[in-house]
C-alpha cells in the first residue's frame, strides 16, 4: 500500500477527515484572531471560564478540541458567525 497522505495513512473516512480539517482551520483562525487583536492566551481563557494551557492546547492540538470550543473561542473574540462560517469555506 501506497500512503500519500495522513488521512490514507490513518485510515480516516471522508467524514472524519473533513472534521480533522475543520478544527484545524478554526484553530490557526483563533490564534490569528487573538495575536491582532493582542489578547494573550490568559485573557482569552478568562474570557471563557477555562485555564490558560486549554487554550494553548487548543492552538497547539487542535484535534483534541471540540468544534464547540473552537466555536466558543471565535465569538469571544468577536467572530459572527458569517466569518466562522466563511472561515470554513
Amino acid at each position: 500500500m501506497v500512503v500519500t497522505d495522513a488521512a490514507t495513512w490513518l485510515g480516516l473516512s471522508p467524514e472524519e477527515t473533513a472534521l480533522v480539517e475543520m478544527r484545524l482551520t478554526l484553530a490557526r483562525e483563533v490564534e490569528k484572531m487573538r495575536i491582532k487583536k493582542g489578547i494573550s492566551q490568559r485573557e482569552l481563557s478568562a474570557r471563557l471560564g477555562t485555564r490558560q494551557p486549554a487554550i494553548a492546547r487548543m492552538e497547539n492540538r487542535p484535534q483534541t478540541s471540540s468544534l464547540d470550543g473552537l466555536v466558543r473561542a471565535l465569538l469571544a473574540l468577536g467572530a459572527t458567525p458569517r466569518k466562522i462560517a466563511a472561515t470554513l469555506m
